[in-house]
């Protein structure tokens, strides 16, 4: 369910192994994670802050997202609590992490 690209045009044509759709992910996640960065050093976040914001945007990112997963044929239905729960968690998590990070890069500078 994570890290299916199945439903996305043109990449849906070619069978990818599940390293790769894990890459694509990963290069999502960065891309979205230095924009964060970048949009909160430029905003001057307080680094207190940061996590909360970092959290808010991966629960927003989630929330977004999770409607897609009904356009691909490998992912639970819509209607499934769990999945929905765990696809929110996951997306909490990240954002938490996220902003851990960057709250201990700001710190540092």
């Amino acid at each position: 369910m994570l890290l299916n690209v199945d439903y996305v045009p043109f990449v849906n044509r070619i069978s990818l192994p599940e390293w790769v759709e894990f890459g694509i992910h990963l290069t999502i996640s960065v891309a979205l994670g230095l924009c964060l960065s970048w949009w909160m050093h430029r905003t001057d976040v307080e680094p207190a802050r940061m996590t909360r914001y970092a959290t808010c945007v991966g629960l927003a990112v989630g929330l977004c997202l999770y409607p897609t997963s009904a356009l691909s044929d490998r992912t639970p239905i819509l209607t499934d609590g769990f999945a929905f729960l765990c696809w929110m968690a996951a997306h909490t998590l990240y954002g938490a992490t996220l902003g851990a990070l960057l709250t201990g890069t700001a710190r540092r500078q």
